[in-house]
């Protein structure tokens, strides 16, 4: 599942929009934004746009362009703005998006990008940090505003509980399923390598454990390895992940 962001939506227009190939940079000027953040954005948007039977194709030398009938277009087209009615901005998914940025993928983003990002006013970003700060202030995890962007302080085992934390807090206020919490959170490849060492290499062990501890223990992990992918490590003193696993059940 992806989360569509005002810029994903902005994106897809645009790329509809084109009736050639045109360059990462093209699409960085229109949305204010970098090529790699283009890049970045194709990468997200190309299972998702698979499923309206169309394909991004990137072609070195000349650029992105979007292939397909004209007909799907016109359905993408139509989905996106049917979401953007429903909850395609909603604060939960607003809020979920920021915890992501900051926490899993360790952007440097300031308000005004954050702002022109979700189309919302400083004030109402002010909340939703707030909002999130108050849960991870039970882990004494802070978030600090400042000049330079917005960053989390706290130890690394504390930070890291406190996220997933939040998102088993979202996942369980929004009912959504966990595997669409974790495909919107987590990088595939992070998402591709717990679950074969879970499921696969370790399977003796967490064959007969509950899905409760198992969605708890995918996530830890997948929360130690997007953060160690930053260069933040756990404190020595940490146990590693497995050592209470056999105590689950």
């Amino acid at each position: 599942m992806v989360i569509l962001i005002r810029r994903h939506i902005d994106l897809i227009q645009l790329l509809i929009q084109q009736n050639k190939c045109k360059p990462a940079s093209f699409f960085g000027e229109e949305l204010h934004v970098s090529s790699k953040t283009i890049y970045s954005d194709i990468h997200e948007l190309e299972v998702f746009i698979k499923n309206f039977g169309l394909e991004l194709t990137t072609v070195p030398g000349s650029g992105i362009r979007l292939e397909g009938a004209s007909e799907n277009k016109k359905e993408l087209l139509k989905f996106i703005h049917t979401a953007i009615k429903k909850d395609g901005y909603s604060k939960e998914m607003r809020r979920m998006m920021i915890v992501k940025k900051i926490f899993v993928d360790v952007q440097n983003i300031s308000l005004d990008e954050l702002s022109r990002e979700f189309i919302v006013s400083k004030t109402s970003l002010y909340n939703d940090i707030a909002i999130i700060e108050k849960m991870m202030n039970e882990e004494n995890v802070h978030i600090i505003i400042n000049h330079d962007g917005i960053e989390c302080k706290g130890r690394e085992s504390k930070i890291q509980r406190a996220i997933e934390k939040f998102i088993m807090y979202f996942n369980a206020e929004n009912k959504s399923s966990i595997e669409d919490t974790i495909e919107a959170m987590f990088d595939s490849k992070v998402v591709c390598i717990v679950d074969q060492l879970l499921f696969h290499e370790y399977s003796e062990l967490t064959d007969h454990v509950s899905d409760y501890y198992i969605d708890g223990l995918r996530l830890s992990m997948m929360i130690l390895l997007s953060r160690l992918d930053k260069g933040f490590h756990l404190e020595k003193e940490e146990e590693f992940l497995f050592n209470s696993l056999k105590f689950m059940e």
